[in-house]
């Protein structure tokens, strides 16, 4: 018990010592083996959760390539031949959503002038060209480079379904028995209460007005 209360005591300052690299000396002071390896994975947990989420590797990948060098020269090109150009030049799959061809419904043979200089340029800067010229943008998604509108960039939304059973369920107050002294015979008394009804349960309706209050909350405004 002793061996265990000096180790507690001295967690804050082994943790410290841990997360800098300094285990050595915790050994040397006879805390256990299993305490340093418990502290040094939780140490290591909490850090992977702190951590921005991960990139695919796929997007890794098409950022990679996009930073290659490219050398061109387009003078008065159809889109539709830059595109292929850029696409093989890359070794990358460039595609333009319904949402470009609708804005644009001449795309294909809308022409692209420009030139790159002397020491050539990255395919990014290219593509933000050439984009530009046509008043499009681009983005990653799905695996390629996807030529689309300024409404596009935004990310699809995602239907995910939630269990709110337990908000539709009818709880019941069960308090604990009375004690009392005295009364109507000797020692203790107790007095064991029957459970009583807690809060109605919530209905369809007053879910979906919950869902809909937190939908119309504007960023930054009053979410109490």
């Amino acid at each position: 018990m002793a061996r265990g209360a000096e180790a507690r005591r001295r967690l804050p300052a082994l943790e410290q010592e841990i997360s800098s690299g300094r285990c050595a000396g915790a050994r040397a002071r006879g805390v256990p083996g299993s305490l340093r390896r418990r502290l040094r994975e939780a140490q290591e947990g909490r850090g992977k959760g702190e951590r921005e989420e991960v990139e695919p590797a796929w997007r890794l990948a098409l950022g990679a390539k996009l930073q290659q060098t490219v050398h061109i020269r387009f003078d008065a090109v159809p889109f539709l031949e830059v595109r292929t150009f850029l696409q093989e030049a890359g070794h990358l799959l460039l595609m333009v959503d319904r949402a470009a061809l609708e804005a644009r419904p001449d795309l294909e043979e809308a022409v692209i002038t420009l030139t790159t200089p002397e020491e050539g340029m990255s395919l990014q800067s290219v593509l933000n060209l050439v984009t530009r010229q046509v008043g499009l943008k681009w983005t990653l998604r799905d695996e390629a480079v996807l030529v689309t509108t300024e409404e596009g960039l935004e990310e699809p939304d995602v239907l995910s379904s939630y269990d709110i059973q337990d908000l539709r369920m009818k709880l019941r107050d069960f308090p604990g028995p009375k004690l009392g002294l005295g009364g109507s015979g000797p020692g203790i008394q107790i007095e064991d209460p029957k459970g009583e009804d807690g809060p109605e349960a919530l209905s369809e309706e007053d879910i979906l007005e919950m869902i809909q209050g937190v939908l119309e909350k504007k960023p930054g405004g009053d979410r109490r």
